[in-house]
């Protein structure tokens, strides 16, 4: 399972939710500057077609930006990935 959103909502987010048996594989960010670093281990990259359908599905990390990010992944990903949001 994949996240995207590699900000402060992401941190908070896997700090509420570390008790929970949820294998987070990567986390995606559109800000180039992130991809190659870590958030609690979980490698940051730049969203692509075949990263993206290599996860069962991916929980956007944004409230700001949900809507263009759920519109990006579709995109990219199709029907091929599930995308999971929180505020939509």
């Amino acid at each position: 399972m994949g996240l995207f959103g590699a900000g402060a909502h992401t941190v908070a987010l896997l700090d509420r939710l570390k008790d929970q048996s949820l294998a987070w594989q990567i986390i995606f960010d559109n800000n180039p500057t992130q991809a190659g670093r870590l958030i609690r281990n979980i490698p940051i990259a730049q969203p692509s077609r075949d990263k993206l359908t290599a996860c069962d599905a991916v929980l956007i990390s944004s409230q700001e930006y949900e809507d263009e990010i759920f519109s990006q992944v579709k995109d990219l990903a199709g029907d091929r990935l599930e995308i999971l949001t929180i505020y939509r």
